[in-house]
């Protein structure tokens, strides 16, 4: 019979609640308030029962580390959504490399093996593994195409401030061989920016 999940008290955006590995320790997904994005909380012991949060990250998905005292997360970074370990006192050591639209597909992790979907600028719905020894690579293409559909254009991660000094990141994506195109800038779309081969 599977376990229920725990309960924790939150915010109705509460997401995600896990236990930890040895049973000690509860993690979940939750936002401060509801219109912010979603962030790590944990009742990680220390004498308290009182959930914390472990970072001001934009979380997408996480999973316990197999050792129980840190996570493998998916978080936002504008138009990157970055993999790498998230430690319990908060910090992120990023294992990912490139911008990337990162964890449609999901995040799943056993013993310390991870894995995810990735698309980026040449490639669609690729999965990537994080193995035991730290490694991340591709493990499988399933549309291989898209990589000679990419080259026609170029596509890039670029960042500008607002008027309001706010940092904002997109994908420029342009033709290759022509100098000049029309810029269309879309900054508050509702949606995250992303690469032009996943519509595709």
């Amino acid at each position: 019979k599977a376990e229920e999940s725990p309960k924790v008290e939150g915010t109705p955006r509460v997401a995600l609640v896990m236990r930890s590995p040895d049973g000690a320790k509860i993690a979940y997904l939750d936002a401060a308030r509801p219109e912010t994005a979603l962030n790590l909380f944990c009742h990680c012991g220390g004498g308290s029962s009182d959930s914390r949060k472990i970072s001001d990250l934009p979380i997408r998905g996480y999973r316990w580390a197999a050792d129980s005292t840190s996570f493998w997360v998916l978080l936002s970074n504008g138009a990157d959504v970055a993999f790498g370990r998230l430690r319990q006192n908060g910090r992120f050591e990023q294992m990912s490399s490139g911008a990337a639209l990162r964890g449609l597909g999901g995040l799943a992790a056993a013993n310390d093996v991870v894995a995810w979907v990735q698309s980026d600028p040449s490639h669609h719905g690729t999965i990537w593994i994080k193995d035991k020894a730290d490694k991340v690579y591709q493990l499988l293409d399933p549309n291989p195409e898209t990589i000679a559909w990419s080259e026609a254009w170029t596509q890039e991660v670029v960042r500008w401030k607002n008027a309001h000094g706010e940092e904002l990141q997109g994908v420029l994506a342009r033709p290759n061989g022509r100098s000049r195109v029309p810029l269309i800038v879309d900054p508050y779309s509702g949606w995250q920016n992303r690469f032009l081969n996943i519509g595709l």
